[in-house]
C-alpha cells in the first residue's frame, strides 16, 4: 500500500471521531476497503478534516497553498 493510500484511509476512519464532534470530515464514506483513490492533485478540503495527495514526489510544498492562507513561496 502506498503511503498516500494509507493515510488517505486513516483520514476516512478518523471521520467517524470528527462527524461525533460535529465537525465536517473529508466527505467520502469510511469503507476503505472499497472507496477509491481520488485524482492526483484532487483536494478533499472542504471538512475540518482534510486531505490532498500531489504530485512531484516526497515533498509537502506543493500542498502549503491549499492548507496555509496567503503568499507561500515553493
Amino acid at each position: 500500500m502506498a503511503r498516500s493510500q494509507g493515510k488517505l484511509y486513516g483520514d476516512r476512519c478518523s471521520g467517524v471521531s470528527i462527524q461525533t464532534a460535529r465537525a465536517k470530515d473529508i466527505g467520502v464514506s469510511n469503507d476503505y476497503l472499497t472507496e477509491k483513490m481520488p485524482p492526483v492533485n484532487t483536494g478533499l478540503l472542504e471538512g475540518q478534516l482534510a486531505w490532498r495527495q500531489h504530485d512531484g514526489g516526497h515533498t509537502d510544498a506543493p500542498n502549503f497553498r491549499y492548507f496555509i492562507p496567503g503568499p507561500v513561496s515553493s
